[in-house]
């Protein structure tokens, strides 16, 4: 009797030694599935990002309004500024608009998606009334967006006398090349403009953007030279952006040309034709040349032939005795 109870024992310690070691081979299996990352159990394939604005508004002295927590969005008090809807503008670095949003002020905490990954991207916030004026500005520049990911963006806004929304668009001269110029592929080409806007003054820097129908980007800025524009007419447009995302055009055409190749100009100036010399005497030869495209030619551009001796020299002066 002893020994079968000792062999049940033994069976049930077996038996509870299994289920032990099969609980801690599944139960990782379980945590895992517990598990919630937000998107239901699925693999986050997003190739986009996003923003989380949280705003603060701010008086005429900068200090922020009665009532308002810099850290804390769902404190601004609406009604007490008179503010309707916020708008949310997301730009990248060249002013290009990226995404958008409109809330109404109420909702306060504001997620922005869709916005393409990149650096130096650029939020402007526009606080309206009812009837739709901006009253409050607000911007931040350098954001980083990474894929997949919330990016929290803190933004002051200040109270505007203007409406940015409906200014007027910047105002763009073309001072060079002038329109319908031309010339030969491979020139050194200057484009130059000045812009101004209304609001925002002189606009300079990344704000503009060159572009030809033929080669596409060209340059940014007020001034830049190039080179490499290919050969046939090129409708040249300069768009340049405001603070708020208004932006004005520009256009000129300007003709690139295959450089020409004429044949160039030759003179043998020494000696005289028909000239007679004793064998072994030194003769002393001279000569120029000019090309319209290359201007005088010298060294070894001037090869100097004998019908019976071959070559005899280059340069536009040489002297020769054998």
């Amino acid at each position: 009797m002893k020994k079968q109870a000792f062999i049940k024992s033994k069976l049930k310690f077996k038996f509870s030694l299994c289920i032990f070691v099969l609980l801690l081979l599944i139960m990782p299996i379980f945590l895992l599935l517990s598990c919630d990352d937000g998107n239901n159990g699925k693999q986050n394939t997003d190739d986009k990002g996003y923003v989380s604005v949280n705003l603060v508004l701010l008086d005429e002295a900068g200090n922020p309004v009665e009532g308002d927590d810099v850290t804390r969005a769902s404190s601004i008090n609406c009604s007490q500024v008179g503010l309707d809807k916020l708008q949310f503008l997301m730009y990248d670095e060249y002013g290009n608009g990226l995404a958008g949003a409109e809330e109404y002020c109420e909702t306060h905490k504001v997620k922005i998606g869709g916005i393409t990954p990149g650096i130096n991207r650029s939020l402007k916030v526009y606080g309206k009334d009812v009837n739709s004026k901006v009253i409050y500005k607000g911007e931040v520049f350098e954001i980083n967006i990474n894929k997949g990911q919330f990016t929290p963006v803190f933004v002051e806004l200040n109270p505007v006398s203007e409406n940015p929304v409906t200014q007027n668009s910047p105002v763009i001269t073309i001072t060079s090349p002038v329109n319908m110029a031309s010339f030969y592929e491979g020139t050194n080409i200057t484009f130059s403009a000045t812009v101004t806007d209304t609001e925002d003054g002189t606009i300079s820097g990344n704000a503009l953007r060159w572009e030809s129908n033929i080669n596409g980007q060209i340059g940014f800025g007020n001034s830049f030279t190039i080179s490499s524009l290919w050969v046939g007419s090129h409708k040249v447009t300069l768009t340049a952006y405001d603070s708020s995302g208004l932006q004005g055009t520009a256009s000129i055409t300007i003709v690139v040309t295959q450089k020409s190749n004429t044949v160039p100009s030759v003179a043998i100036n020494s000696p005289s034709n028909n000239s007679s010399f004793n064998q072994g005497t030194s003769v002393s030869f001279s000569g120029s040349a000019t090309d319209p495209e290359d201007g005088t030619l010298s060294g070894s551009s001037l090869v100097w032939t004998s019908s019976k001796d071959g070559q005899l020299g280059t340069g536009t002066s040489f002297s020769k005795s054998s």
